[in-house]
Protein backbone atom coordinates (compact mmCIF):
# COMPACT_ATOMS: atom_id res chain seq x y z
CA UNK A 1 0.00 0.00 0.00
CA UNK A 2 1.60 3.66 -1.27
CA UNK A 3 1.27 5.90 1.77
CA UNK A 4 2.44 9.62 1.61
CA UNK A 5 5.79 8.90 3.63
CA UNK A 6 6.84 5.85 0.82
CA UNK A 7 6.10 8.44 -2.17
CA UNK A 8 8.19 10.91 -0.85
CA UNK A 9 11.01 9.02 0.87
CA UNK A 10 14.22 9.51 -0.60
CA UNK A 11 16.82 6.59 -0.91
CA UNK A 12 20.34 7.11 -2.29
CA UNK A 13 19.20 10.93 -3.90
CA UNK A 14 16.81 9.20 -6.12
CA UNK A 15 13.09 9.84 -5.38
CA UNK A 16 10.85 6.92 -4.76
CA UNK A 17 7.73 8.86 -6.04
CA UNK A 18 9.26 8.12 -9.96
CA UNK A 19 10.06 5.21 -9.44
CA UNK A 20 6.61 3.65 -8.11
CA UNK A 21 4.69 2.06 -11.00
CA UNK A 22 0.85 3.33 -10.88
CA UNK A 23 -1.80 0.54 -11.65
CA UNK A 24 -3.26 1.72 -15.15
CA UNK A 25 -6.88 0.15 -14.78
CA UNK A 26 -8.17 1.86 -12.17
CA UNK A 27 -7.57 5.25 -14.16
CA UNK A 28 -8.45 4.23 -17.36
CA UNK A 29 -11.62 2.31 -16.52
CA UNK A 30 -14.74 3.86 -15.77
CA UNK A 31 -15.56 4.41 -12.36
CA UNK A 32 -18.43 2.01 -12.02
CA UNK A 33 -17.01 -0.64 -13.60
CA UNK A 34 -13.98 -1.32 -11.07
CA UNK A 35 -13.40 -4.27 -8.97
CA UNK A 36 -13.55 -4.29 -5.61
CA UNK A 37 -9.82 -4.66 -5.68
CA UNK A 38 -9.58 -1.91 -8.06
CA UNK A 39 -11.62 0.07 -6.81
CA UNK A 40 -9.12 1.09 -3.42
CA UNK A 41 -6.44 1.86 -5.75
CA UNK A 42 -7.28 5.27 -6.83
CA UNK A 43 -7.99 6.22 -3.27
CA UNK A 44 -4.42 5.32 -2.58
CA UNK A 45 -3.52 7.17 -5.80
CA UNK A 46 -5.83 10.57 -4.74
CA UNK A 47 -3.34 10.64 -1.57
CA UNK A 48 0.26 9.94 -2.55
CA UNK A 49 -0.51 11.41 -6.21
CA UNK A 50 -2.69 14.63 -6.07
CA UNK A 51 -2.49 15.90 -10.00
CA UNK A 52 -3.21 12.36 -10.90
CA UNK A 53 -5.99 12.60 -8.99
CA UNK A 54 -7.12 16.06 -10.71
CA UNK A 55 -6.88 14.39 -13.80
CA UNK A 56 -9.00 11.69 -13.11
CA UNK A 57 -11.70 13.40 -11.39
CA UNK A 58 -11.86 15.92 -14.95
CA UNK A 59 -11.76 12.14 -16.82
CA UNK A 60 -14.83 11.07 -15.23
CA UNK A 61 -16.71 14.37 -14.86
CA UNK A 62 -16.16 14.65 -19.45
CA UNK A 63 -17.50 11.02 -19.04
CA UNK A 64 -20.24 12.80 -17.12
CA UNK A 65 -20.84 15.05 -20.01
CA UNK A 66 -21.99 12.19 -22.23
CA UNK A 67 -24.56 10.93 -19.77
CA UNK A 68 -26.26 14.44 -19.83
CA UNK A 69 -30.30 13.98 -21.03
CA UNK A 70 -30.86 17.36 -22.86
CA UNK A 71 -28.12 19.61 -24.84
CA UNK A 72 -28.75 22.53 -22.43
CA UNK A 73 -27.73 20.09 -19.40
CA UNK A 74 -24.64 19.44 -21.59
CA UNK A 75 -23.78 23.13 -22.58
CA UNK A 76 -24.00 23.61 -18.28
CA UNK A 77 -21.77 20.72 -17.66
CA UNK A 78 -19.50 21.59 -20.59
CA UNK A 79 -19.30 25.43 -18.97
CA UNK A 80 -18.89 24.36 -15.64
CA UNK A 81 -16.19 21.61 -16.73
CA UNK A 82 -14.41 24.24 -18.56
CA UNK A 83 -14.35 26.39 -15.55
CA UNK A 84 -13.01 24.35 -13.05
CA UNK A 85 -10.05 22.64 -15.45
CA UNK A 86 -9.16 26.65 -16.25
CA UNK A 87 -8.89 27.22 -12.34
CA UNK A 88 -6.60 24.82 -12.36
CA UNK A 89 -2.89 25.24 -11.16
CA UNK A 90 -1.78 22.42 -13.50
CA UNK A 91 -0.22 23.75 -16.68
CA UNK A 92 -1.63 19.86 -18.18
CA UNK A 93 -5.20 20.53 -17.03
CA UNK A 94 -4.93 24.32 -18.68
CA UNK A 95 -3.66 23.14 -22.38
CA UNK A 96 -6.66 20.47 -22.22
CA UNK A 97 -9.19 22.74 -21.15
CA UNK A 98 -7.86 25.25 -23.82
CA UNK A 99 -8.37 21.88 -26.37
CA UNK A 100 -11.80 21.05 -25.19
CA UNK A 101 -12.71 24.42 -25.62
CA UNK A 102 -11.42 24.75 -29.13
CA UNK A 103 -13.22 21.26 -29.84
CA UNK A 104 -16.73 22.81 -27.95
CA UNK A 105 -19.17 22.76 -31.42
CA UNK A 106 -18.13 19.39 -32.30
CA UNK A 107 -18.38 17.77 -29.21
CA UNK A 108 -21.56 19.51 -27.78
CA UNK A 109 -22.89 18.50 -31.67
CA UNK A 110 -23.56 15.11 -30.27
CA UNK A 111 -26.46 16.00 -28.26
CA UNK A 112 -28.21 17.32 -31.70
CA UNK A 113 -28.30 14.27 -33.74
CA UNK A 114 -26.64 11.62 -30.98
CA UNK A 115 -24.08 10.11 -33.31
CA UNK A 116 -20.44 9.66 -33.04
CA UNK A 117 -16.91 9.12 -35.39
CA UNK A 118 -16.71 6.06 -33.47
CA UNK A 119 -17.50 3.49 -36.28
CA UNK A 120 -14.70 5.50 -38.73
CA UNK A 121 -12.40 5.31 -35.54
CA UNK A 122 -12.45 1.75 -35.58
CA UNK A 123 -12.52 1.31 -39.12
CA UNK A 124 -8.76 3.23 -39.34
CA UNK A 125 -7.49 0.91 -36.52
CA UNK A 126 -8.27 -1.99 -38.15
CA UNK A 127 -7.25 -0.33 -41.33
CA UNK A 128 -3.73 0.47 -39.34
CA UNK A 129 -3.90 -3.16 -38.07
CA UNK A 130 -4.00 -4.94 -41.18
CA UNK A 131 -1.60 -2.94 -42.50
CA UNK A 132 0.91 -3.77 -40.17
CA UNK A 133 -0.06 -7.66 -40.16
CA UNK A 134 0.57 -7.24 -44.09
CA UNK A 135 4.24 -5.67 -44.13
CA UNK A 136 6.48 -6.92 -46.35
CA UNK A 137 3.64 -7.46 -49.31
CA UNK A 138 4.90 -6.97 -52.87
CA UNK A 139 2.11 -7.19 -54.73
CA UNK A 140 -0.92 -4.38 -54.23
CA UNK A 141 -3.57 -6.86 -55.23
CA UNK A 142 -2.93 -9.02 -52.29
CA UNK A 143 -2.72 -6.18 -49.68
CA UNK A 144 -6.50 -5.10 -50.91
CA UNK A 145 -7.69 -8.55 -50.89
CA UNK A 146 -6.85 -8.37 -47.04
CA UNK A 147 -8.37 -4.80 -46.45
CA UNK A 148 -11.02 -6.35 -48.18
CA UNK A 149 -11.41 -9.60 -46.21
CA UNK A 150 -10.93 -7.50 -42.93
CA UNK A 151 -14.24 -5.66 -43.13
CA UNK A 152 -15.82 -8.39 -45.75
CA UNK A 153 -14.84 -11.31 -44.38
CA UNK A 154 -17.71 -13.96 -45.81
CA UNK A 155 -16.48 -12.76 -49.38
CA UNK A 156 -13.62 -14.58 -49.82
CA UNK A 157 -15.28 -16.95 -51.90
CA UNK A 158 -16.00 -13.69 -54.00
CA UNK A 159 -12.08 -12.42 -53.96
CA UNK A 160 -10.39 -15.95 -53.92
CA UNK A 161 -11.98 -18.34 -55.94
CA UNK A 162 -9.64 -20.58 -56.48
CA UNK A 163 -9.28 -21.40 -52.70
CA UNK A 164 -12.52 -23.16 -53.12
CA UNK A 165 -11.01 -25.69 -55.21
Amino acid sequence: MLTPADASTRRGGSNLRAKTTLPRWPLLKAEERLTSKQDARPEEMRVCFPTIAEHHWLKERVRGLYRCATRQAAVDHWHNLLVNMEASDAAAVFLWAKTLRSWGKETLGYFTLRITNGYTEGCHTKIKLLKRLSYGFRNVQVYIRKMLLGFLPRAHHILAPHLLT
